[in-house]
């Protein structure tokens, strides 16, 4: 059986250790302010309101422990303002410590220091180089597929959709496989299939798409609970005319220039918008992503 004191003293332990966990958000003059407080209370429920959460009163994390049949059941719900699914992980590692009675390591850094770091890292003049990078690299590109969804702005809701595919172990391991013939990762082969695959649906040859990243470069940040992630632009070309050995390097290569020229994801929307003849329209159609789930 779960102990549900024991269970909320672990709770309080972590929401103690991570400021995102005690951070709200009040509106201000300019907009939103984000405002840490030096304690929070998460109770732990025995059911919540999957409502709206109030952001500048908080908490921005409910739980629950459910009865379940003869068992009981977790239930978590972040608001993805202050936590990502690696946070989720986190998150899960330390309650599971602390219950047990373990304590974790000290955290190295917080939030804010990654705040602050991405902040010098990408100062204006990175920035400017960054854009004039890719705005060289987006001129004569199609911006805008025609994947025959819809024709505006009032379709997205019925035109979007995410797909999500359970990949078989004999198939991650051809895949692997196939990579390592390559020299590349497995990732760089999928890319280069959904890109041909958007390339035989739109007849675009080269394109903006989004590859979902976890940001957390910086040493200690993988230990932390936080909105990290965010979306690399990636502008693959596709050759028909090429072999698919040809298209997956294209593929790398792609993947390789992105990774060494990344945009913070707010920069390539402002960026694709102030190219195109629409700017109402999604700045990215497409995304592709790849996890990996025990």
């Amino acid at each position: 059986p779960v102990d549900r004191d024991r269970l909320q003293e672990a709770v309080d332990l972590v929401v103690v250790r991570h400021a995102t966990l005690r951070t709200v958000f009040v509106e201000g003059p300019d907009g939103p302010r984000q405002c840490v407080l030096g304690r929070m209370a998460v109770p732990v429920g025995t059911g919540f309101d999957d409502g709206p959460f109030d952001i500048e009163r908080g908490p921005l994390l409910r739980i629950a422990l459910r009865e379940e049949g003869d068992g009981r059941r977790l239930d978590l719900l972040f608001h993805h303002i202050v936590a990502d699914l690696w946070s989720v992980g986190v998150f899960m590692a330390e309650l599971s410590d602390l219950y047990a009675g373990i304590a974790p390591p000290p955290l190295r850094i917080d939030f804010g220091d990654h705040v602050a770091a991405e902040a010098e890292r990408l100062s204006e003049p990175e920035m400017a180089a960054r854009r004039g990078f890719w705005t060289d690299r987006l001129l004569g590109a199609d911006l805008t597929l025609d994947l025959g969804a819809g024709d505006g702005p009032s379709d997205l809701a019925a035109a979007s959709r995410v797909a999500r595919r359970r990949l078989p172990e004999d198939f991650v391991a051809r895949l692997r496989a196939g990579g390592e013939s390559l020299g590349c990762a497995p990732f760089a082969i999928l890319f280069a299939v959904f890109a041909a695959m958007l390339h035989g649906r739109s007849g675009a040859r080269r394109f903006p798409l989004g590859v979902p990243v976890a940001n957390r470069g910086r040493a200690g940040s993988e230990r932390l609970i936080g909105d990290f992630a965010d979306i690399r632009l990636v502008v693959p070309e596709v050759d028909p005319e090429k072999s698919g050995r040809a298209l997956v390097a294209a593929a790398g290569e792609a993947l390789d220039m992105a990774a060494h020229h990344e945009l913070p994801f707010a920069e390539t929307a402002g960026l694709i918008r102030s190219l195109r003849t629409d700017p109402s329209l999604l700045p990215l159609q497409a995304c592709c992503t790849y996890t990996r789930q025990a």
